[in-house]
């Protein structure tokens, strides 16, 4: 459990550093700087959005604690996604048209956050996301952020994994048929 704190509070300071720093001004509303939190905090995934919250939350207590960001405040506004890209658009509409925030992390499903992409390009809202590896990301605009490594590449670790720590020759592959599935499976067999 520490470990995962630790983690996510890495790849949450990571995120946070350059592109929140730029355009952080845009939220500033008496002392508060707002960023929001698309993922999904019920439903199927609500597990990943847990983590997600834990991490965010521990990073906020520690900016905070130490100053926060020239002086001000950090504040997280949450909105569920559910892990359904209809949701995701619908939370993205209201963190970016009410709330205002020129930053959202998130979210926690590469279908949620290719739904919600072109919409943080058309409105220049940095969008960083901790967890979805889909291949397609790379393409969909400037404003997008990922620190997590595509699906053709972690295809690529795992056959390299396979073969050179593990000295296998021959595996057979089970995999979920969707583009998640398709795409590490197409790297995997590529690369062995």
């Amino acid at each position: 459990m520490k470990r995962s704190k630790k983690v996510y509070l890495m790849i949450f300071i990571f995120l946070l550093s350059f592109p929140f720093l730029v355009l952080i001004s845009c939220s500033k509303e008496q002392g508060i700087y707002k960023i929001g939190v698309i993922g999904p905090f019920t439903g199927e995934g609500a597990t990943y959005g847990a983590a997600m919250k834990r991490g965010i939350e521990l990073a906020l207590e520690e900016i905070n604690a130490s100053g926060g960001i020239n002086g001000n405040r950090l504040v997280a506004i949450y909105e569920d996604s559910k892990l359904l890209p209809k949701e995701g658009v619908n939370a993205f509409n209201k963190l970016v048209q009410i709330d205002k925030v020129p930053v959202i992390i998130g979210a926690a499903a590469s279908r949620v956050t290719l739904a919600i992409a072109p919409l943080a390009q058309k409105n220049k809202v940095v969008l960083l996301s901790s967890i979805s590896t889909s291949d397609s990301l790379r393409h969909v605009g400037d404003f997008i952020f990922r620190n997590v490594p595509p699906n053709s590449i972690q295809g690529k670790t795992a056959a390299y994994f396979i073969i050179q720590k593990l000295h296998k020759r021959k595996v057979a592959i089970f995999y979920k048929n969707d583009e998640y599935g398709s795409d590490l499976t197409k790297s995997f067999k590529k690369f062995f």
